[in-house]
């Protein structure tokens, strides 16, 4: 079920009718941003939007995530612990990792599912 987050989201056209949208912090970026981004699977792109009280900002980066490689989604108990869970991969050669990530089975499983495409 989504929240009213990712019900807002959609409405904007941020993600797609599977409102795969959240906010995890930003740990490597390509350009060296970090903080906290927000997260939205729209067809197979994966965007990178800055985030500002619950309001999207600009686009950062658009991934094709089916040309990401080295996915790493490690949300299990001991990672929660210490990270909050994690989502890591490479694309186009550059490292994205994000943290706080939570128990989000329903948005990790629309980027597996547009990554193996």
């Amino acid at each position: 079920m989504a929240t009213a987050f990712q019900e807002k989201m959609f409405d904007l056209g941020i993600c797609d009718e599977r409102r795969a949208a959240f906010t995890p912090s930003a740990r490597v970026l390509p350009g060296g941003e970090y903080g906290i981004v927000l997260l939205a699977v729209k067809g197979n792109a994966l965007n990178i939007h800055g985030i500002e009280k619950s309001e999207p900002q600009s686009l950062l980066y658009s991934v094709e995530l089916n040309k990401i490689t080295d996915l790493k989604i490690e949300t299990g108990f001991p990672k929660l612990l210490f990270t909050g869970g994690r989502i890591s991969f490479r694309y186009c050669g550059q490292l994205f990792e994000f943290v706080n990530c939570g128990r989000l089975s329903h948005e990790t499983a629309a980027i597996r599912e547009e990554s193996q495409k």
